[in-house]
Protein backbone atom coordinates (compact mmCIF):
# COMPACT_ATOMS: atom_id res chain seq x y z
CA UNK A 1 0.00 0.00 0.00
CA UNK A 2 1.22 3.53 -0.81
CA UNK A 3 2.31 5.83 1.96
CA UNK A 4 0.40 9.08 2.16
CA UNK A 5 2.58 10.92 4.67
CA UNK A 6 4.00 13.26 2.04
CA UNK A 7 5.18 16.79 2.72
CA UNK A 8 5.36 18.53 -0.67
CA UNK A 9 5.69 22.01 0.82
CA UNK A 10 8.85 21.06 2.77
CA UNK A 11 10.36 19.36 -0.27
CA UNK A 12 9.68 22.38 -2.47
CA UNK A 13 11.22 24.72 0.11
CA UNK A 14 14.29 22.48 0.41
CA UNK A 15 14.67 22.50 -3.39
CA UNK A 16 14.59 26.31 -3.50
CA UNK A 17 17.13 26.50 -0.66
CA UNK A 18 19.40 23.97 -2.42
CA UNK A 19 19.22 26.02 -5.64
CA UNK A 20 20.31 29.15 -3.72
CA UNK A 21 23.18 27.30 -2.00
CA UNK A 22 24.45 25.93 -5.35
CA UNK A 23 24.47 29.42 -6.86
CA UNK A 24 26.34 30.79 -3.82
CA UNK A 25 28.87 27.95 -4.13
CA UNK A 26 29.38 28.71 -7.83
CA UNK A 27 30.04 32.37 -7.07
CA UNK A 28 32.41 31.42 -4.25
CA UNK A 29 34.56 29.06 -6.36
CA UNK A 30 34.60 31.56 -9.20
CA UNK A 31 36.34 33.91 -6.76
CA UNK A 32 39.18 31.43 -6.29
CA UNK A 33 39.55 30.94 -10.06
CA UNK A 34 38.31 27.34 -9.95
CA UNK A 35 36.35 27.26 -13.21
CA UNK A 36 35.77 23.48 -13.14
CA UNK A 37 34.04 23.47 -9.76
CA UNK A 38 32.14 26.62 -10.70
CA UNK A 39 30.71 24.91 -13.76
CA UNK A 40 29.86 21.77 -11.78
CA UNK A 41 27.82 23.83 -9.32
CA UNK A 42 26.17 25.74 -12.18
CA UNK A 43 25.13 22.44 -13.83
CA UNK A 44 23.74 21.18 -10.51
CA UNK A 45 21.90 24.47 -10.04
CA UNK A 46 20.40 24.11 -13.52
CA UNK A 47 19.16 20.60 -12.68
CA UNK A 48 17.57 21.66 -9.40
CA UNK A 49 16.08 24.78 -11.03
CA UNK A 50 14.53 22.65 -13.80
CA UNK A 51 12.88 20.40 -11.21
CA UNK A 52 11.49 23.46 -9.41
CA UNK A 53 10.06 24.78 -12.71
CA UNK A 54 8.44 21.44 -13.57
CA UNK A 55 7.04 20.58 -10.14
CA UNK A 56 6.35 23.85 -8.33
CA UNK A 57 6.22 26.92 -10.55
CA UNK A 58 4.19 25.56 -13.51
CA UNK A 59 2.92 22.10 -12.47
CA UNK A 60 -0.22 22.22 -14.65
CA UNK A 61 0.95 24.37 -17.56
CA UNK A 62 1.67 23.28 -21.11
CA UNK A 63 4.87 21.53 -22.15
CA UNK A 64 5.85 24.48 -24.32
CA UNK A 65 5.76 26.87 -21.39
CA UNK A 66 7.78 24.49 -19.23
CA UNK A 67 10.38 24.08 -21.97
CA UNK A 68 10.53 27.86 -22.46
CA UNK A 69 11.14 28.51 -18.76
CA UNK A 70 13.79 25.78 -18.51
CA UNK A 71 15.52 27.16 -21.61
CA UNK A 72 15.43 30.66 -20.13
CA UNK A 73 17.00 29.33 -16.92
CA UNK A 74 19.73 27.61 -18.95
CA UNK A 75 20.49 30.82 -20.87
CA UNK A 76 20.79 32.79 -17.62
CA UNK A 77 23.21 30.26 -16.10
CA UNK A 78 25.13 30.05 -19.38
CA UNK A 79 25.47 33.81 -19.41
CA UNK A 80 26.72 33.69 -15.83
CA UNK A 81 29.32 31.10 -16.87
CA UNK A 82 30.46 33.29 -19.79
CA UNK A 83 30.78 36.21 -17.40
CA UNK A 84 33.04 34.19 -15.12
CA UNK A 85 35.25 33.17 -18.06
CA UNK A 86 35.48 36.81 -19.12
CA UNK A 87 36.39 37.73 -15.54
CA UNK A 88 39.61 35.73 -15.85
CA UNK A 89 40.61 37.21 -19.20
CA UNK A 90 42.90 40.21 -19.78
CA UNK A 91 39.88 42.40 -20.70
CA UNK A 92 38.29 42.12 -17.26
CA UNK A 93 41.05 43.25 -14.92
CA UNK A 94 38.73 45.13 -12.59
CA UNK A 95 36.49 42.09 -12.07
CA UNK A 96 39.54 39.89 -11.46
CA UNK A 97 40.78 42.34 -8.82
CA UNK A 98 37.34 42.30 -7.24
CA UNK A 99 37.27 38.50 -7.09
CA UNK A 100 40.84 38.49 -5.72
CA UNK A 101 39.71 40.83 -2.96
CA UNK A 102 36.94 38.37 -2.11
CA UNK A 103 39.58 35.75 -1.29
CA UNK A 104 41.01 38.01 1.42
CA UNK A 105 37.67 38.35 3.23
CA UNK A 106 36.97 36.63 6.57
CA UNK A 107 34.85 33.77 5.31
CA UNK A 108 33.78 32.27 8.67
CA UNK A 109 31.36 35.07 9.70
CA UNK A 110 30.35 35.42 6.07
CA UNK A 111 29.41 31.73 5.83
CA UNK A 112 27.52 31.98 9.13
CA UNK A 113 25.56 34.89 7.66
CA UNK A 114 24.87 32.98 4.43
CA UNK A 115 23.65 29.89 6.31
CA UNK A 116 21.51 32.03 8.63
CA UNK A 117 20.01 33.88 5.65
CA UNK A 118 19.32 30.58 3.87
CA UNK A 119 17.51 29.18 6.93
CA UNK A 120 15.45 32.36 7.37
CA UNK A 121 14.58 32.41 3.65
CA UNK A 122 13.61 28.73 3.77
CA UNK A 123 11.37 29.29 6.81
CA UNK A 124 9.71 32.28 5.11
CA UNK A 125 9.18 30.34 1.87
CA UNK A 126 7.72 27.42 3.84
CA UNK A 127 5.24 29.74 5.58
CA UNK A 128 4.24 31.35 2.28
CA UNK A 129 3.75 27.98 0.57
CA UNK A 130 1.69 26.62 3.47
CA UNK A 131 -0.54 29.68 3.44
CA UNK A 132 -0.99 29.44 -0.31
CA UNK A 133 -2.01 25.78 -0.01
CA UNK A 134 -4.50 26.66 2.72
CA UNK A 135 -6.04 29.37 0.53
CA UNK A 136 -6.25 27.02 -2.47
CA UNK A 137 -7.87 24.27 -0.38
CA UNK A 138 -10.37 26.76 1.06
CA UNK A 139 -11.48 27.70 -2.47
CA UNK A 140 -11.52 24.11 -3.78
CA UNK A 141 -14.61 21.95 -3.38
CA UNK A 142 -15.92 18.71 -4.84
CA UNK A 143 -19.42 17.28 -4.30
CA UNK A 144 -21.35 14.09 -5.07
CA UNK A 145 -24.85 14.94 -6.36
CA UNK A 146 -26.15 11.55 -7.50
CA UNK A 147 -26.92 8.94 -6.33
CA UNK A 148 -28.47 10.23 -3.12
CA UNK A 149 -27.70 8.80 0.31
CA UNK A 150 -29.28 5.40 1.14
CA UNK A 151 -30.32 4.85 -2.48
CA UNK A 152 -30.47 1.36 -3.98
CA UNK A 153 -28.02 0.66 -6.80
CA UNK A 154 -27.07 -2.20 -9.10
CA UNK A 155 -23.67 -3.66 -9.77
CA UNK A 156 -22.67 -0.67 -11.89
CA UNK A 157 -23.95 2.86 -11.47
CA UNK A 158 -22.89 6.28 -12.72
CA UNK A 159 -21.92 8.68 -9.94
CA UNK A 160 -22.21 12.38 -10.79
CA UNK A 161 -21.13 15.52 -9.02
CA UNK A 162 -19.78 19.05 -9.25
CA UNK A 163 -16.39 20.69 -8.78
CA UNK A 164 -15.65 24.31 -7.88
CA UNK A 165 -12.77 24.64 -10.37
CA UNK A 166 -13.61 24.19 -14.07
CA UNK A 167 -12.03 21.11 -15.62
CA UNK A 168 -10.56 20.18 -12.21
CA UNK A 169 -9.18 16.67 -11.74
CA UNK A 170 -11.38 14.30 -9.70
CA UNK A 171 -10.94 10.73 -8.48
CA UNK A 172 -13.73 8.54 -7.09
CA UNK A 173 -13.36 5.64 -4.64
CA UNK A 174 -15.84 3.04 -3.36
CA UNK A 175 -15.38 1.36 0.01
CA UNK A 176 -16.14 -2.37 -0.23
CA UNK A 177 -17.46 -4.44 2.72
CA UNK A 178 -13.87 -5.58 3.45
CA UNK A 179 -13.00 -2.00 4.49
CA UNK A 180 -10.72 -1.20 1.54
CA UNK A 181 -11.29 1.79 -0.76
CA UNK A 182 -11.21 0.83 -4.46
CA UNK A 183 -10.25 3.42 -7.06
CA UNK A 184 -12.85 3.61 -9.83
CA UNK A 185 -12.59 4.22 -13.57
CA UNK A 186 -11.31 7.60 -14.83
CA UNK A 187 -13.66 10.49 -14.14
CA UNK A 188 -15.08 12.50 -17.04
CA UNK A 189 -15.09 16.23 -16.22
CA UNK A 190 -17.06 18.75 -18.29
CA UNK A 191 -16.78 22.28 -16.98
CA UNK A 192 -17.99 22.28 -13.39
CA UNK A 193 -19.60 18.81 -13.62
CA UNK A 194 -18.16 15.31 -13.50
CA UNK A 195 -19.35 11.73 -13.84
CA UNK A 196 -17.80 8.34 -13.14
CA UNK A 197 -18.90 4.78 -13.88
CA UNK A 198 -18.53 2.89 -10.56
CA UNK A 199 -18.67 -0.79 -9.63
CA UNK A 200 -20.19 -1.86 -6.32
CA UNK A 201 -18.74 -5.24 -5.39
CA UNK A 202 -18.37 -8.29 -7.55
CA UNK A 203 -20.68 -9.69 -10.21
CA UNK A 204 -23.62 -11.59 -8.76
CA UNK A 205 -23.04 -10.49 -5.16
CA UNK A 206 -25.49 -7.99 -3.68
CA UNK A 207 -27.05 -7.10 -0.34
CA UNK A 208 -24.19 -4.97 1.03
CA UNK A 209 -23.80 -1.25 1.68
CA UNK A 210 -21.02 0.78 0.03
CA UNK A 211 -19.55 4.22 0.75
CA UNK A 212 -18.63 6.52 -2.15
CA UNK A 213 -16.28 9.51 -1.94
CA UNK A 214 -14.71 11.90 -4.46
CA UNK A 215 -11.24 13.46 -4.08
CA UNK A 216 -9.87 16.51 -5.83
CA UNK A 217 -6.69 15.86 -7.81
CA UNK A 218 -4.96 12.81 -9.30
CA UNK A 219 -2.59 11.84 -6.50
CA UNK A 220 -3.85 8.25 -6.11
CA UNK A 221 -2.18 5.65 -8.32
CA UNK A 222 -2.81 2.27 -6.63
CA UNK A 223 -5.99 0.23 -7.21
CA UNK A 224 -7.04 0.10 -3.55
CA UNK A 225 -6.30 1.81 -0.22
CA UNK A 226 -6.91 0.87 3.37
CA UNK A 227 -6.88 4.53 4.48
CA UNK A 228 -7.57 7.68 2.48
CA UNK A 229 -4.99 10.50 2.35
CA UNK A 230 -5.55 13.43 4.68
CA UNK A 231 -3.98 16.21 2.61
CA UNK A 232 -6.57 16.31 -0.21
CA UNK A 233 -9.94 17.99 -0.70
CA UNK A 234 -12.78 15.51 -0.11
CA UNK A 235 -16.45 15.38 -1.00
CA UNK A 236 -19.34 14.29 1.15
CA UNK A 237 -19.52 10.52 1.73
CA UNK A 238 -22.58 8.87 0.16
CA UNK A 239 -23.76 5.45 1.35
CA UNK A 240 -25.65 3.29 -1.16
CA UNK A 241 -27.13 -0.19 -0.95
CA UNK A 242 -26.72 -2.76 -3.69
CA UNK A 243 -29.96 -4.70 -3.90
CA UNK A 244 -29.64 -6.33 -7.33
CA UNK A 245 -27.45 -7.04 -10.32
CA UNK A 246 -27.57 -4.42 -13.02
CA UNK A 247 -28.37 -6.89 -15.80
CA UNK A 248 -31.13 -8.80 -14.00
CA UNK A 249 -34.54 -8.43 -15.72
CA UNK A 250 -37.54 -10.64 -15.00
CA UNK A 251 -38.66 -11.20 -18.58
CA UNK A 252 -39.75 -14.45 -20.28
CA UNK A 253 -38.79 -13.21 -23.76
CA UNK A 254 -35.05 -13.85 -24.17
CA UNK A 255 -34.62 -11.47 -27.11
CA UNK A 256 -36.58 -8.72 -25.39
CA UNK A 257 -34.58 -9.39 -22.24
CA UNK A 258 -31.28 -8.89 -24.09
CA UNK A 259 -32.58 -5.79 -25.88
CA UNK A 260 -33.50 -4.19 -22.60
CA UNK A 261 -30.03 -5.03 -21.19
CA UNK A 262 -28.42 -3.42 -24.24
CA UNK A 263 -30.65 -0.37 -23.88
CA UNK A 264 -29.14 0.35 -20.46
CA UNK A 265 -25.78 0.96 -22.10
CA UNK A 266 -27.30 3.10 -24.85
CA UNK A 267 -29.57 5.54 -23.02
CA UNK A 268 -27.67 8.51 -24.44
CA UNK A 269 -28.32 7.25 -27.98
CA UNK A 270 -31.91 6.10 -27.45
CA UNK A 271 -33.31 9.16 -25.68
CA UNK A 272 -33.33 11.69 -28.49
CA UNK A 273 -33.83 15.42 -28.18
CA UNK A 274 -36.15 16.45 -31.01
CA UNK A 275 -36.64 20.18 -30.49
CA UNK A 276 -35.13 22.98 -28.42
CA UNK A 277 -36.81 26.38 -28.38
CA UNK A 278 -35.43 29.57 -26.84
CA UNK A 279 -37.95 31.97 -25.27
CA UNK A 280 -36.33 35.15 -23.90
CA UNK A 281 -38.31 37.07 -21.26
CA UNK A 282 -36.10 40.12 -21.07
CA UNK A 283 -35.94 43.85 -21.61
CA UNK A 284 -32.94 46.13 -21.91
CA UNK A 285 -33.53 47.50 -18.40
CA UNK A 286 -30.89 46.40 -15.91
CA UNK A 287 -31.50 45.37 -12.32
CA UNK A 288 -34.71 43.37 -12.82
CA UNK A 289 -33.96 39.89 -11.48
CA UNK A 290 -37.22 38.58 -12.94
CA UNK A 291 -35.70 38.67 -16.42
CA UNK A 292 -34.82 35.23 -17.70
CA UNK A 293 -34.52 32.97 -20.73
CA UNK A 294 -36.54 29.76 -21.04
CA UNK A 295 -35.27 26.77 -23.02
CA UNK A 296 -38.05 24.31 -23.91
CA UNK A 297 -36.84 20.76 -24.65
CA UNK A 298 -38.90 18.01 -26.35
CA UNK A 299 -37.49 14.46 -26.42
CA UNK A 300 -38.40 10.96 -27.54
CA UNK A 301 -37.72 7.81 -25.48
CA UNK A 302 -36.78 4.75 -27.54
CA UNK A 303 -35.60 2.67 -24.54
CA UNK A 304 -37.66 -0.32 -23.41
CA UNK A 305 -37.87 1.08 -19.87
CA UNK A 306 -39.23 4.42 -18.57
CA UNK A 307 -36.80 7.34 -18.29
CA UNK A 308 -36.91 10.59 -16.34
CA UNK A 309 -35.20 13.97 -16.49
CA UNK A 310 -34.42 14.82 -12.86
CA UNK A 311 -31.57 17.32 -12.64
CA UNK A 312 -29.48 19.83 -14.55
CA UNK A 313 -25.85 20.79 -13.87
CA UNK A 314 -23.32 23.13 -15.37
CA UNK A 315 -23.66 26.46 -17.15
CA UNK A 316 -24.75 28.19 -20.37
CA UNK A 317 -22.75 30.65 -22.46
CA UNK A 318 -23.98 33.33 -24.87
CA UNK A 319 -22.35 34.53 -28.09
CA UNK A 320 -23.59 37.52 -30.06
CA UNK A 321 -23.57 37.21 -33.83
CA UNK A 322 -21.00 39.99 -34.11
CA UNK A 323 -18.65 38.54 -31.47
CA UNK A 324 -16.07 35.79 -31.83
CA UNK A 325 -16.12 34.78 -28.17
CA UNK A 326 -18.91 33.53 -25.91
CA UNK A 327 -19.51 34.93 -22.42
CA UNK A 328 -20.38 32.79 -19.41
CA UNK A 329 -23.81 33.71 -18.04
CA UNK A 330 -23.79 34.28 -14.31
CA UNK A 331 -26.01 32.19 -12.03
CA UNK A 332 -27.03 28.60 -12.70
CA UNK A 333 -29.81 27.21 -14.91
CA UNK A 334 -32.83 25.71 -13.14
CA UNK A 335 -34.90 22.70 -14.21
CA UNK A 336 -38.56 23.72 -14.30
CA UNK A 337 -41.79 22.11 -15.51
CA UNK A 338 -40.36 18.60 -15.46
CA UNK A 339 -43.62 16.74 -14.69
CA UNK A 340 -44.01 15.83 -18.36
CA UNK A 341 -40.43 14.47 -18.37
CA UNK A 342 -40.84 11.91 -15.55
CA UNK A 343 -41.27 8.16 -16.14
CA UNK A 344 -41.74 8.50 -19.89
CA UNK A 345 -42.40 4.99 -21.27
CA UNK A 346 -41.12 3.40 -24.45
CA UNK A 347 -41.87 5.33 -27.67
CA UNK A 348 -43.41 8.26 -25.85
CA UNK A 349 -42.40 11.88 -25.93
CA UNK A 350 -41.54 14.11 -22.99
CA UNK A 351 -40.84 17.77 -22.42
CA UNK A 352 -39.24 19.97 -19.80
CA UNK A 353 -38.12 23.54 -19.36
CA UNK A 354 -34.78 24.98 -18.26
CA UNK A 355 -34.98 28.53 -16.94
CA UNK A 356 -31.90 30.73 -16.71
CA UNK A 357 -32.37 33.93 -14.71
CA UNK A 358 -30.09 36.69 -15.96
CA UNK A 359 -27.78 38.70 -13.76
CA UNK A 360 -28.16 42.49 -14.16
CA UNK A 361 -24.91 42.79 -16.13
CA UNK A 362 -26.02 40.03 -18.57
CA UNK A 363 -29.44 41.49 -19.38
CA UNK A 364 -28.27 44.22 -21.77
CA UNK A 365 -25.87 41.85 -23.56
CA UNK A 366 -28.53 39.21 -24.21
CA UNK A 367 -31.22 41.76 -25.07
CA UNK A 368 -29.02 43.52 -27.63
CA UNK A 369 -28.11 40.28 -29.43
CA UNK A 370 -29.81 39.51 -32.72
CA UNK A 371 -31.94 36.44 -33.43
CA UNK A 372 -28.81 34.75 -34.83
CA UNK A 373 -27.01 35.02 -31.49
CA UNK A 374 -26.27 31.65 -29.89
CA UNK A 375 -26.85 30.12 -26.46
CA UNK A 376 -24.20 27.40 -26.15
CA UNK A 377 -24.69 24.19 -24.14
CA UNK A 378 -21.13 22.79 -24.11
CA UNK A 379 -20.98 22.85 -20.29
CA UNK A 380 -24.67 22.05 -19.66
CA UNK A 381 -25.33 18.55 -18.30
CA UNK A 382 -28.96 17.38 -18.28
CA UNK A 383 -29.05 14.14 -16.30
CA UNK A 384 -31.43 11.34 -17.29
CA UNK A 385 -32.24 8.23 -15.24
CA UNK A 386 -34.01 4.97 -15.97
CA UNK A 387 -33.73 1.19 -15.79
CA UNK A 388 -31.53 1.34 -12.70
CA UNK A 389 -28.98 3.57 -14.46
CA UNK A 390 -28.65 6.95 -12.76
CA UNK A 391 -27.13 10.17 -13.94
CA UNK A 392 -26.49 9.59 -17.67
CA UNK A 393 -25.97 12.80 -19.63
CA UNK A 394 -28.67 13.54 -22.18
CA UNK A 395 -27.32 14.16 -25.68
CA UNK A 396 -28.27 17.75 -26.49
CA UNK A 397 -27.34 20.11 -29.34
CA UNK A 398 -24.26 22.27 -28.96
CA UNK A 399 -26.27 25.49 -29.22
CA UNK A 400 -29.63 27.04 -30.05
CA UNK A 401 -30.24 30.37 -31.80
CA UNK A 402 -31.90 33.13 -29.83
CA UNK A 403 -34.62 33.57 -32.43
CA UNK A 404 -34.84 30.16 -34.12
CA UNK A 405 -35.59 26.71 -32.63
CA UNK A 406 -33.23 23.78 -33.05
CA UNK A 407 -34.95 20.87 -34.83
CA UNK A 408 -33.67 17.28 -35.11
CA UNK A 409 -33.78 15.11 -38.22
CA UNK A 410 -36.70 13.11 -39.62
CA UNK A 411 -36.77 10.39 -36.95
CA UNK A 412 -38.67 12.78 -34.66
CA UNK A 413 -41.30 13.87 -37.22
CA UNK A 414 -44.23 12.35 -35.35
CA UNK A 415 -43.13 14.25 -32.23
CA UNK A 416 -43.47 17.46 -34.19
CA UNK A 417 -46.99 16.38 -35.11
CA UNK A 418 -47.70 15.91 -31.42
CA UNK A 419 -46.26 19.35 -30.68
CA UNK A 420 -48.36 20.92 -33.44
CA UNK A 421 -51.47 19.18 -32.10
CA UNK A 422 -50.78 20.47 -28.59
CA UNK A 423 -50.20 24.00 -29.85
CA UNK A 424 -53.40 23.86 -31.91
CA UNK A 425 -55.30 22.76 -28.81
CA UNK A 426 -53.81 25.66 -26.87
CA UNK A 427 -54.89 28.12 -29.58
CA UNK A 428 -58.38 26.59 -29.58
CA UNK A 429 -58.64 27.01 -25.81
CA UNK A 430 -57.38 30.59 -26.05
CA UNK A 431 -60.05 31.37 -28.68
CA UNK A 432 -62.76 29.81 -26.52
CA UNK A 433 -61.49 31.77 -23.54
CA UNK A 434 -61.70 35.03 -25.48
CA UNK A 435 -65.26 34.17 -26.55
CA UNK A 436 -66.26 33.50 -22.94
CA UNK A 437 -64.70 36.80 -21.86
CA UNK A 438 -66.66 38.69 -24.57
CA UNK A 439 -69.93 37.01 -23.56
CA UNK A 440 -69.28 37.74 -19.88
CA UNK A 441 -68.55 41.40 -20.63
CA UNK A 442 -71.80 41.67 -22.64
CA UNK A 443 -73.82 40.19 -19.78
CA UNK A 444 -72.16 42.53 -17.29
CA UNK A 445 -72.99 45.55 -19.44
CA UNK A 446 -76.62 44.40 -19.74
CA UNK A 447 -76.91 43.94 -15.99
CA UNK A 448 -75.41 47.39 -15.42
CA UNK A 449 -77.84 49.05 -17.86
CA UNK A 450 -80.79 47.33 -16.19
CA UNK A 451 -79.68 48.55 -12.76
CA UNK A 452 -79.21 52.18 -13.85
CA UNK A 453 -82.58 52.43 -15.82
CA UNK A 454 -85.28 54.18 -13.64
CA UNK A 455 -88.38 52.18 -12.88
CA UNK A 456 -91.76 53.43 -14.32
CA UNK A 457 -95.02 52.97 -12.51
Amino acid sequence: MESHSRTPSILNTAAVALFAVLLIAAITFSGVSDVALTRIFLILAFGVGSVIVLVEIVPNKSRKRKALLIGLLGLILLGFDRLLIAAHSETATSLVLYLTALRELHWRPLLVGIITGTLVSSASALAIIRRRRLVENAKSEVKILTPLNDRNVGWRETVCGSVSLPEGDVQVLVEFPDGWWHLQSPVEVRGYSWSCRCEFGETGKYGHAYDVIALLGTSLKAEQYEHLPENVVRSNVVTVKRNSNEDFIDCPDVQLHQTRINDKNMITDLVKVCLVRCNPHITATEGDDRQYVDFDFWFLNLCLFPVSIESVLGSITFRKETSAEAILLAWNPILESKVAALNRPFRSDGRFNIRHFLAPHDVTTVASGSDKSEFKFHDLNIMITGGGVAGVRLAIPDFVFKGKPWIANAECDFIFASIAEAEAKIRELETANESLKSELNRLNRGASDHTERPETE
